[in-house]
């Protein structure tokens, strides 16, 4: 998954996001979906 993918799947960063993945997944994706404008505060993550 990169920001090219999310940028295809995703036209609305005002959504909720839930993420569910290692570690190393969670954080590029965190990264790129605030890069995208999306808040932090509406990103879910499985522990």
């Amino acid at each position: 998954m990169d920001r090219d993918f999310l940028e295809k799947q995703i036209h609305d960063t005002d959504l909720h996001f839930y993420v569910c993945g290692p570690k190393p997944f969670n954080e590029l994706v965190l990264e790129e979906l605030r890069d995208m404008g999306a808040d932090p505060d509406g990103l879910v993550f499985e522990k």
